[in-house]
């Protein structure tokens, strides 16, 4: 369900999540728990420790939408990006990247 991407310049993770749809043609949606404990799971592989991801709402399953959360590390909080890359039925893949200072 999982595939970890890494960059020189990002920690990327595309993530594939099956969510629910509210009704026929409804736009599948990932709750905000969903992704934030995917891409707290992603960095801590990178980096052995787990850190903190806070997101301000749900992300919308529909290609290119994106989410912009925090993630807190070692007392540092930085921007983390989520864009979604794919929407197959009630499949939302995502990708995670928080740009290193």
């Amino acid at each position: 369900m999982q595939c970890v991407v890494v960059r020189m310049t990002t920690v990327a993770l595309v993530v594939g999540l099956v969510v629910g749809l509210a009704g026929r043609g409804a736009t599948p949606m990932v709750s905000r728990a969903d992704v934030e404990d995917k891409s707290a799971d992603v960095v801590q592989q990178q980096v052995g420790t787990r850190p903190t991801v806070r997101c301000p709402a749900d992300l919308r399953g529909k290609v290119g939408a994106t989410l912009t959360c925090t993630v807190t590390l070692h007392g540092s909080t930085q921007p983390l990006t989520v864009t979604v890359t794919a929407v197959s039925g009630k499949t939302v893949n995502f990708e995670v990247s928080v740009k290193p200072s």
